[in-house]
């Protein structure tokens, strides 16, 4: 795809309290953020070299920001105290973190591998004690503990303190100088703090469920990773095909979802798209899950060459199991 498309910008001006106020705004995916009582220093541009940004009049500010209002969704956030006294609370806030006791890496790796007994596990989970950067992301034994779970050989309040470890180590304590590598290990890190919350009072065949779709994130995730580590940007197939997932709304007061799902076979040139309800996981086959406004322009990017076959389900990649 395009990576143009993903190019965000922010405008900023200066309000009647004499600081900015800023946009962030993302055309791709109709999204922005407002940030009410900013500094310069702490404008997006200043800190992402990939954002551009312009200083724009108030009446342009005001005007634009309406239509977004309008047309996109967002987010909105006011700071009540200054620049000056926000720094020192940051700066404040970051020696008390210092000050905490550290942990060494190797008794995080253990606590990973639940290792450790339940006091030590009880210490690597806490915000009260500090970890050190390390490369603590290990695929296999990721998809081992979901394993446990659903083998019953893992019980679920054990899993949900391993979760919040994992979260601590992918989302801020990831040793490398890959930004985007910072954003997949952060983006999974929170995907494993949304699994903390599996409930034990759920059924087996729930449990499986939750853990199925885990299992698909996780993949998708890894395949992400490894193509990062590569510098590669490859399709996650199975046998050929590509099976494409994005949410497409929800039922029952939220407590059904229906999805978009699009299979592509790749070396027949076939595609379909459909609706469906929420699906069960298959291990055997590997998911690509997009945002909505991919998933909406892969009608361009399979435009030719293409023919629709409505036959290929969402489990269509295993029909080609063992061909030559």
């Amino acid at each position: 795809m395009n990576i143009d498309k993903f190019k965000i910008f922010c405008i900023y001006s200066e309000n009647e309290e004499g600081t900015l106020d800023e946009l962030v705004v993302d055309t791709y995916n109709e999204d922005y953020a407002f940030t009410r009582n900013t500094d310069e220093e702490e404008l997006a541009c200043r800190h992402d070299p990939e954002i551009k940004g312009f200083r724009v009049s108030r009446d342009f500010f005001d005007y634009y920001y309406n239509l977004l209002n309008n047309l996109y969704s967002g987010s909105f956030l006011v700071y009540d105290a200054d620049y000056a006294a926000r720094k020192k609370a940051a700066e404040e806030t970051e020696r008390k973190k210092r000050a905490r006791p550290l942990i060494d890496g190797e008794t995080v790796r253990k606590a990973l591998r639940l290792e450790l007994p339940e006091e030590e596990l009880s210490k690597v989970s806490s915000f009260d004690y500090r970890l050190p950067k390390g490369d603590y992301y290990d695929f296999d034994l990721f998809l081992g503990k979901i394993h446990d779970v659903m083998a019953g050989r893992l019980e679920i309040p054990a899993f949900t303190q391993w979760c919040i470890i994992v979260m601590r180590c992918l989302e801020d304590h990831m040793k490398t100088n890959s930004r985007k590598l910072i954003k997949l290990f952060y983006e999974l890190g929170d995907y494993f703090d949304g699994m903390a919350f599996m409930s034990s009072s759920s059924s087996e065949e729930e449990k499986r469920k939750e853990c199925l779709e885990s299992i698909a994130w996780l993949k998708y995730y890894n395949h992400l990773i490894l193509d990062a580590k590569s510098r590669r940007n490859t399709p996650f197939t199975t046998n050929g095909v590509i099976t494409y997932i994005d949410f497409a709304f929800s039922l029952n007061d939220g407590c059904e979802c229906m999805l978009k799902t699009c299979v592509v076979d790749l070396d027949e040139g076939k595609i379909n798209y459909m609706y469906i309800p929420e699906i069960e996981y298959d291990e055997r086959i590997n998911y690509t899950f997009l945002p909505c406004r991919e998933f909406d322009d892969l009608a361009s990017e399979y435009f030719e060459g293409f023919s629709l076959d409505t036959s290929m389900t969402v489990g269509y990649a295993l029909s080609k199991e063992g061909e030559v």
